[in-house]
């Protein structure tokens, strides 16, 4: 039998649970205490085997009979057409979120915003570079604070499978840096790897310095430079590290503009340096026979 709105005021609650129909699968659900609840029962479509799944509509009188049934005949039409109106309501609760959350791809980014500011263009690109590879890929559009304490430590637990430790530990410490600006800046409550520490997740392993060269040994270095037969530009290039003692990526991003051949001097600005600070070079007269050298191959 069909309710009514008459009727449907008149059930109180009776201590135990009580459940009236209305068709097409409609259900008013009364709890002991007198509560009046909406339910759409159904079969879930596109199932091997039958499954039923109880969808709720919201409470009586907010939803009213007619609402209620104007749902239900909405709700019907969907699983005609092969679409699970739960799972379509997750859907769309989920897209409202996303559109309505700060992402943990924008809190990066403000994050670097300050973060490059403190230290040299260089370091900040990598940092960024590396951030975007191996955290923000997977998780950069989720909503900030949707992210937890497992979400984060598997992402770099995944970097640790790959044997790539060094980054591994890079990218927890600037996953930390970044969500404890989320902290601060009040999008979520509580930093998830505050208490999560490098040791609980990357193994430790052994350190394997560059060999140095003894000083009995660098004449014999000097020779095996002069005999290499390879790229000339390369050859020029180490031959000139001999000599200026700066670190590889200095070199190899040095710009012609940053020399000055009438003062002998390279001066390295300071977004190229690791501690942000420009840094003067002396070039002896073998240097700069050696980058003469070097620019005639490079204009």
């Amino acid at each position: 039998m069909k309710l009514t709105d008459t009727a449907i005021k008149a059930i109180k609650g009776n201590g135990n649970k009580q459940s009236y129909t209305d068709g097409g699968g409609l259900t008013l659900i009364v709890t002991a205490k007198g509560s009046k609840l909406w339910r759409l029962r159904y079969d879930r479509p596109n199932q091997a085997k039958r499954k039923q799944n109880d969808l709720p509509l919201g409470k009586y009188p907010a939803i009213s009979l007619k609402a209620a049934r104007e749902l239900r005949d909405d709700f019907k039409k969907q699983i005609a057409n092969g679409i699970d109106p739960a799972i379509k309501r997750k859907q769309e609760k989920l897209k409202k979120v996303l559109s309505n959350s700060t992402t943990v791809g924008l809190v990066a980014l403000q994050w670097h915003d300050l973060y490059k500011s403190k230290v040299s263009k260089e370091q900040a690109d990598k940092t960024l570079q590396r951030l975007n590879k191996n955290i923000l890929s997977s998780i950069g559009n989720l909503p900030v604070e949707s992210i937890t304490t497992e979400i984060l430590t598997k992402l770099i637990e995944k970097i640790v499978k790959r044997g790539a430790l060094d980054i591994a530990t890079r990218a927890l410490s600037t996953c930390k840096e970044v969500f404890r600006f989320a902290t601060v800046r009040g999008y979520i409550s509580a930093n998830p790897l505050l208490n999560v520490k490098s040791k609980d997740i990357i193994p430790s392993r052994t350190v394997v310095n560059q060999k140095r060269v003894d000083v009995a040994d660098f004449p014999k270095l000097l020779n095996d430079i002069n005999g290499y037969n390879g790229n000339q530009l390369h050859k020029l290039a180490l031959k000139l590290m001999v000599l200026v003692f700066v670190r590889h990526d200095e070199l190899r991003y040095a710009e012609w503009s940053e020399f000055d051949f009438n003062k002998n001097e390279w001066l390295i600005p300071a977004s190229k340096m690791k501690m942000n600070a420009p840094h003067k070079v002396p070039l002896s007269a073998q240097a700069i026979t050696i980058l003469e050298e070097i620019k005639k191959y490079t204009g």
